[in-house]
């Protein structure tokens, strides 16, 4: 947290608003308008969600997917695609009546029941294992081969 703290810092026209436990928040002043990011922690693994989005009307043509694709790469942080459960109710347009999966908190596994609730459905799968301590440098690859 640290590492992406500073880092961000560096970055011109960049100012903290928030840093708490598990959660930062900045603003990037760039040409006149300013980006809101944030970043968030995932307790109890070594996932940072991320969002970055301009405030008012003006197009930003991109700028916050490169900035945080720039942050990614220089912090060597892995890019984890995100899957999603998502219902379109209209075919092209985005609307109120998409699902994107629990949307109910009855639907959601109680907190007592995660250990059932998510896993592999191989019974002869190897158990979950913690990643390694980050950074994977060097020339060895992520499994230290």
């Amino acid at each position: 947290m640290r590492r992406l703290k500073s880092y961000v810092e560096s970055l011109p026209g960049a100012e903290t608003i928030s840093a708490e436990d598990r959660y930062l928040r900045f603003e990037i002043k760039e040409d006149g308008n300013i980006d809101d990011t944030e970043f968030y922690f995932t307790p109890n693994d070594s996932i940072i969600q991320f969002r970055s989005a301009r405030r008012g009307d003006g197009r930003d043509r991109g700028a916050n997917q490169k900035r945080m694709e720039k942050i990614r790469i220089a912090l060597g942080f892995e890019k984890i695609p995100v899957l999603r459960n998502r219902r379109r109710a209209l075919f092209f347009l985005e609307s109120p009546l998409d699902g994107w999966g629990p949307s109910y908190r009855e639907d959601a596994p109680r907190p007592e029941d995660l250990d059932q609730a998510y896993g592999d459905s191989d019974p002869l799968a190897p158990g979950w294992e913690a990643p390694p301590p980050y950074p994977w440098r060097g020339k060895e690859g992520r499994n230290g081969n």
